[in-house]
């Protein structure tokens, strides 16, 4: 067993929250404390001592990252700081220890890089489907006779219905690392093809007559990868 997991396996994640001031509900709920939560959105899981916030901040992780969070640290100083507080009696300097602590610092690293992407990826999704369904009764024609603006034609295609479909499986996927990465893999490339659409749209010169620009009429096809791709992508 390495230093870490001895750490994780050692200690109560829920009373560790506590000790933290952590408004905790039961046994497994809490009010997060990386928000303003007014009702408890915080889930801990006793089969692998987690936590999962399913509220505004999105997160999750073990006792190593609740307290990194709180106490803004590393991974490696808060479970230093979990030995010392708790009195775990660990030893740091293993060599084998440091080596996992180094690859769970840098598996840390990724999984708070994927997370902004996630949050990122959601919004860009959520301000695009409102955009789509406000087009859809600004520019429909008035007249059969009239030209159809380019607004309307993406906002009656099937990017909608495409864009909420991946809502709903950023929803599922939540709170879980592998899946979350196989999404990322699959669907970066359009994501970043609506942040661009979106950009498009806030320019000054968007509005202007005779300067719609191009719609986006496609999104290719749905592929999630094998998961030992997703892992390499982190």
């Amino acid at each position: 067993m390495t230093v870490y997991e001895a750490v994780k396996d050692s200690l109560d994640i829920v009373q560790v929250a506590r000790d933290y001031g952590v408004r905790v509900v039961g046994r497994s709920k809490a009010h997060c404390p990386f928000h303003d939560d007014r009702s408890p959105s915080m889930s801990f899981w006793s089969n692998n001592r987690k936590f999962t916030c399913f509220g505004a901040c999105d997160i999750s992780g073990d006792v190593i990252d609740l307290v990194g969070r709180l106490e803004n640290l590393e991974p490696l100083e808060a479970a230093r700081w979990l030995n010392d507080r708790y009195h775990l009696r660990l030893d740091f300097d293993k060599p084998a220890d440091r080596a996992e602590l180094r690859r769970r610092q840098s598996l840390h690293e990724r999984r708070m890089a994927l997370e902004r992407w996630e949050q990122e990826a959601y919004r860009t999704l959520a301000e695009y489907s409102r955009l789509l369904y406000d087009w859809r009764s600004i520019y429909v024609p008035l007249h059969p006779d009239l030209p159809i603006s380019p607004r309307y034609v993406e906002a009656i295609g099937s990017n909608r219905d495409y864009v909420y479909y991946l809502m709903d499986e950023m929803i599922k996927r939540k709170g879980n690392l592998q899946a979350m990465a196989e999404f990322y893999m699959a669907q970066r490339e359009y994501i970043e093809k609506l942040q661009r659409r979106l950009k498009e749209e806030k320019s000054p010169n968007v509005g202007r007559v005779n300067e719609d620009p191009a719609p986006i009429t496609g999104h290719g096809a749905i592929y999630l990868p094998a998961p030992e791709l997703a892992v390499r992508a982190l």
